[in-house]
């Protein structure tokens, strides 16, 4: 849905068009009816589809400047936009506020991966011969033979999930972020040389990583970054100590007396206890035979991520615990544009969307240029 930032920006300032040196109201300087097109409007009308359907854009663009241009001409625009936003240097973060103490003057840097739904190909011929190379792989059964659960794999394997990659840097007051779809070590390894490249003082606790514990997260900052301070997110540990907690206990008192004991383990800076009190745990709930699995895996995931569950530690120092700001630039970023009832997405205009809504988040509407 188109921001109310926007549509203020859309009334006040019209679209603009670049003369010599000079921007001038494009309502002033040209009467445009038809077909005719300026890179200005085509601007315009990229940052539009960043927020809204192509649909919609096309409707607003006619309903506030009487120009009449079609939803495939708004996606075209987009794509264009999409493909430059990628060359945007992302801005740097605003300076500390004055008044700010010197201990407060942390930058925190968050990762997470979203997903969203593609298709193989835009060609309804090349999505059909799909379809019946699946079925005659699956012994040749119709259509309507299969039941519902293969038809879902089915309609997964047409149309996969991709995972995206979103990455915020904020200081307390101002926020940067970025999201795009990339394998996780080139995502990474770009995220570690935009740091690098802002000069960012890595020395003496002022940066820190909050992240879910994903190994392609951490393993790449290590590799990258190791002076950074890296902080598992507080509540991505609590569900999986809760999972292992249903399959230990069959009270729900029971569970949450246990999740609060580990957690306090963690926030007197006690990790090595925790791990011994995960080893001599006794399962009580012998029915469910998956616990000893979930707390061998548990105890694995206690030993990788030891380093990153000093709480205790990571609070003297003033350092967030959650990663709640990733969590809502995925939603608010990816999730809101990119994620539908019956939304499919080509691969490379996923990419070039994401970027788009990149610059747009970012405040960076006049950095883009269409060639």
């Amino acid at each position: 849905m188109l921001t109310k930032h926007g549509l203020v920006r859309i009334i006040r300032h019209g679209f603009y068009v670049k003369g010599e040196g000079t921007y001038y109201p494009i309502d002033d300087l040209l009467k445009i009816y038809g077909k005719q097109r300026s890179q200005g409007l085509d601007e315009e009308i990229g940052f539009l589809e960043a927020l809204v359907p192509s649909r919609e854009c096309s409707k607003l663009t006619e309903r506030y400047f009487g120009q009449a241009v079609s939803h495939t001409t708004c996606n075209k625009i987009a794509t264009k936009a999409g493909d430059a936003g990628e060359k945007v240097e992302i801005r740097e973060l605003k300076p500390f506020p004055k008044n700010t103490k010197k201990e407060e003057k942390r930058i925190t840097f968050l990762v997470d991966g979203g997903r969203a739904r593609t298709r193989i190909d835009k060609s309804p011929t090349k999505a059909l011969k799909a379809i019946n190379d699946i079925i005659t792989r699956d012994s040749g059964k119709s259509f309507e033979q299969f039941n519902w659960r293969r038809k879902q794999e089915m309609t997964n394997e047409l149309n996969p999930w991709r995972e995206t990659k979103t990455w915020v840097i904020t200081n307390g007051h101002d926020t940067l972020q970025w999201t795009t779809l990339d394998e996780g070590k080139i995502f990474m390894d770009d995220f570690c040389k935009e740091i690098k490249s802002k000069g960012y003082d890595t020395s003496v606790n002022k940066l820190s990583l909050n992240c879910d514990g994903a190994p392609w997260i951490g393993n790449n900052f290590e590799e990258h970054l190791p002076e950074i301070i890296q902080v598992l997110d507080e509540f991505h540990f609590s569900e999986h100590l809760f999972e292992v907690a249903k399959l230990l206990f069959k009270k729900k008192q029971d569970e949450y007396s246990w999740v609060s004991k580990c957690l306090n383990y963690c926030f007197e800076d006690k990790v090595a206890s925790l791990i011994l009190h995960v080893q001599n745990l006794k399962v009580e709930n012998e029915s469910k035979s998956d616990a000893h699995e979930g707390l061998r895996k548990l105890l694995g995931y206690i030993k990788n991520n030891r380093e990153r569950i000093r709480y205790g530690y990571f609070r003297e120092l003033g350092l967030p615990l959650g990663s709640g700001v990733v969590e809502g630039a995925i939603k608010k970023m990816n999730n809101t544009r990119v994620k539908g009832p019956s939304i499919r997405w080509r691969k490379n205009r996923l990419k070039k969307m994401l970027h788009l809504r990149s610059v747009v988040f970012n405040d960076q509407y006049d950095e883009i240029k269409i060639a």
